[in-house]
């Protein structure tokens, strides 16, 4: 996770601010708080809920659990919030989400995971995300005389936006290497433990697998690790991840192994992005109904591009993100 991030003025210099009042009781409802990309988004909602002088932000955490979600929206309710960023958990009822902050008159920028009703949506385009990723794994593996692609996907298929990252990786990957096969999809859970323990059952059983993709930081990790103790070296199996968003997945990338290329989905720039949100729906102001947060392959010669590391920590270059071409809308929602 990133940590002791330079100063507001230098880490937001590149990000201009919304003009207008501020809430004074900002709150942000997690989906669940052990993965790093919340952690991430977190403290960078903390840092600009800061940069705006908002008096107040209040963080809690739904646990993958609806019913708990509900229960911390009435709390912030009962604390006098006045703007929030919500992370709904994935499933039917969520709408409910909307109806209780509606009657209280309080607006919401939801994150991640659609509702129908919502005013915005901050979230990248997964399938297309996806697409990228494996437009650049066939190119990676075509210049290294790879001309079949056998594929382990360490997905999260309950979740459709974690199955879209893996429709699009496996057709950007076709549409360059057409003798590309799924040899299996696993449910990693976005957990190392589980990640790991699966693709070392996948990689013995099926010694023909040269690539396998992870659909976040946790899925790539599990995955490394387990081809790692099999003892697959890197020219035999490709590993390309998916998020980027701890400084986890930046450390393993640079050691150019197994690790080939990382979709940056930048967390830093969704927690600001919601902030913002927040304001110019505070404010009254139009937003879009989709704010689609910028995405692309990340490699080892292009990560500094994104990221400057100073120690042992990562500061995101907002100048460099917000330059990055995003999609006008989603190819598949």
């Amino acid at each position: 996770m990133t940590t002791g991030v330079a100063g507001p003025s230098a880490l937001f210099s590149g990000f201009p601010e919304v003009r207008g009042k501020v809430p004074t009781h900002l709150g942000y409802i997690k989906n669940f708080s052990f993965h790093v990309w919340y952690r991430v988004v977190e403290q960078y909602l903390r840092l600009r809920a800061a940069r705006y002088g908002i008096p107040q932000c209040t963080v809690l955490d739904a646990e993958l659990d609806l019913q708990t979600q509900l229960q911390a929206l009435d709390s912030l309710i009962r604390q006098g919030v006045n703007a929030l960023v919500v992370t709904p958990v994935p499933g039917p009822g969520t709408e409910e989400i909307l109806r209780r902050t509606q009657r209280a008159g309080i607006p919401v920028v939801i994150e991640a995971n659609p509702v129908p009703g919502m005013s915005t949506l901050v979230a990248i385009c997964d399938y297309d995300a996806g697409w990228k990723t494996g437009v650049w794994m066939g190119r990676y593996l075509s210049s290294h005389s790879v001309t079949r692609a056998v594929v382990l996907d360490v997905a999260y298929p309950l979740l459709r936006p974690c199955l879209l990252r893996s429709e699009g990786f496996l057709d950007g990957l076709r549409s360059v290497i057409p003798d590309t096969v799924l040899k299996a999809r696993v449910n990693g859970e976005a957990r190392v433990e589980t990640a790991k323990m699966l693709t070392k059952e996948v990689l013995a059983a099926h010694k023909d697998v040269n690539v396998v993709f992870g659909m976040d930081d946790e899925s790539l990790q599990g995955a490394l690790q387990g081809a790692l103790t099999l003892g697959r070296t890197p020219e035999d199996i490709a590993l390309a991840g998916f998020g980027l968003a701890g400084d986890t997945d930046k450390e393993l990338l640079l050691t150019r192994g197994h690790f080939k290329t990382s979709l940056a989905m930048f967390p830093e720039w969704v927690g600001v992005r919601c902030v913002d949100q927040a304001v110019r729906l505070f404010n009254g102001a139009a937003v879009p109904l989709h704010d689609v947060a910028p995405t692309v392959p990340v490699t080892p010669d292009t990560l500094p591009t994104y990221y400057t590391r100073t120690g042992k920590t990562w500061i995101p270059d907002f100048s460099s993100i917000n330059a990055i071409q995003r999609e006008e809308e989603c190819s598949r929602v």
